[in-house]
């Protein structure tokens, strides 16, 4: 499993920057569904397990695939529990159903604009008030982290489809050339990738080596 990292710090001398300081502790957790691929959707024994209700997501668990119809009545199942669909036409799935709370659950049809603005904005917004502010993108390979955080490489530019990260350094600069001249800014980034437990830099200069080292302490 890789993840990428962007790691952006902003130093700024102003005058009279009046915003409010975001809540103290502030932590949020948001989670994407992503809609199932084409080859996953014509996979024998796809089944959809994940349902939304707001801030809470289920997830459905088979535990049970052979009961056959005439064995009770789902009122007679405990509460996590549901009768699923017939896979067969002669027996029920039996669904274990876990279900847990975030802040925000994006469903399938959520848009990138929407997750930017809704759980990624007030971070980057922190940052332009002096605050330190992490965003983190964590899932298996293949669960749509490269995506959301980047977008589509093949219409990187467009702007429905672009990520988190080019959201965020766009309003970055934009926040930059909007004040006087008497704003000063110096703006650092670095672009990382962890992949197997090695470290691999994604913005080298062309005589270095884009291999850096794992220090512990």
């Amino acid at each position: 499993m890789g993840r990428n990292l962007l790691a952006m710090t902003l130093e700024q001398t102003m005058r009279g920057i009046e915003e409010t300081p975001p809540a103290s502790g502030d932590f949020s957790v948001a989670v994407r569904v992503r809609p199932p691929l084409r080859r996953e959707l014509v996979a024998p024994g796809y089944c959809h397990v994940v349902s939304i209700n707001g801030p809470q997501l289920a997830l459905s668990e088979v535990v049970c695939a052979t009961l056959p119809p005439s064995s009770g009545t789902s009122s007679s199942l405990e509460s996590n529990f549901t009768r699923g669909p017939e896979p067969d036409g002669r027996h029920h799935q039996i669904l274990a159903n876990h279900v847990f709370t975030f802040d925000t659950v994006y469903n399938e049809d959520s848009t990138q604009p929407e997750v930017y603005e809704r759980t990624a904005r007030k971070a980057v917004r922190s940052v332009l008030q002096g605050y330190n502010a992490t965003i983190l993108a964590y899932g298996q390979t293949g669960t749509g982290k490269t995506h959301t955080m980047e977008g589509f490489v093949t219409d990187y530019y467009h702007d429905s489809q672009r990520g988190i990260i080019p959201r965020s350094m766009a309003e970055i600069f934009e926040y930059t050339s909007c004040h006087d001249t008497s704003s000063t800014f110096v703006i650092r980034a670095s672009y990382l990738q962890i992949y197997n437990d090695t470290i691999s830099d994604l913005l080298p200069a062309a005589d270095t080596t884009a291999t850096l080292s794992i220090r512990q302490d």
